[in-house]
């Protein structure tokens, strides 16, 4: 139904080779060749998560705020990885933005909150510091055509510039039954139409995301089951309470099951 291509037919089949995903900084020589004895660098990729120090979480721009200059250290550091021989990917997401580091992107791009129940009330325009930082992850439902194309371009931009081989998508598979409808699109679908964009405008790059459902099925290169405890013991309580959905229903009926873990949609 979702018309996808094999893996094997895409210029992104490089990722059967590799063997390791290592979650490590871009351009640390010194681990990067202790890594590389163990494991061959050609099978490896070096993940830069959200979580580590010093990394940009101005998803998708990747520019240093508040001057929005292309980041010259993180081009340095990918370039000397890529030399060495690894495989390079990044923290990115087709639907999460996080206001903390993007405070203005409401005004820059147009958006507006939405909700999925009358009964709550449309937030001011102006909120205090305390409360701005309490809805400081939001979404962006991807069933807008304008905000894929946009943020596809984004995802060739941040490629040309910084040569990532991988685009991790954060929870991709974030949608509730009442997620509402966007240009036709539920949340899931909006998602599809946006990794098929960003495919055609970055074939080489390879996609993925959190949580199996039929959108990491059809689509990426990359999937991580919902139940994936990446976090220490506390996340992994967390994700695996007894509401969540199991991950083989979250692919069946992903629509439906899979729980959006933030409240707030834009």
């Amino acid at each position: 139904a979702f018309s996808p291509v094999p893996r094997s037919k895409r210029t992104s089949g490089w990722v059967d080779d590799i063997s390791l995903v290592y979650p490590h900084y871009f351009g640390d020589e010194k681990a990067l060749q202790q890594m590389a004895e163990i494991v061959p660098a050609n099978k490896i990729l070096v993940m830069n998560w959200g979580f580590l120090d010093g990394f940009n979480r101005r998803v998708p721009e990747y520019r240093l705020p508040p001057t929005g200059t292309v980041n010259d250290s993180l081009v340095a550091a990918v370039k000397k990885t890529r030399d060495m021989g690894f495989r390079t990917g990044i923290y990115t997401s087709l639907a999460l933005v996080d206001r903390d580091t993007h405070p203005t992107i409401m005004e820059e791009y147009g958006l507006d909150f939405y909700y999925n129940a009358p009964s709550e009330k449309k937030p001011a325009a102006t909120v205090s510091e305390e409360e701005r930082k309490k809805n400081w992850l939001v979404y962006v439902h991807p069933g807008s055509s304008t905000w894929h194309e946009y943020y596809a371009g984004r995802m060739a931009e941040v490629h040309r510039v910084y040569g990532i081989d991988y685009l991790y998508q954060d929870v991709t598979g974030c949608a509730t039954g009442s997620a509402g409808i966007i240009d036709g699109r539920t949340f899931n679908e909006g998602v599809i139409a946006c990794e098929k964009e960003i495919r055609r405008r970055v074939p080489d790059a390879a996609l993925g995301g959190e949580y199996w459902n039929i959108v990491n099925a059809v689509e990426e290169d990359f999937g991580i089951i919902s139940l994936l405890a990446w976090g220490g013991a506390g996340h992994a309580a967390e994700i695996s309470r007894p509401h969540n959905p199991h991950p083989i229903l979250s692919y069946l009926f992903s629509d439906y099951c899979v729980l959006w873990p933030h409240g707030v949609a834009i």
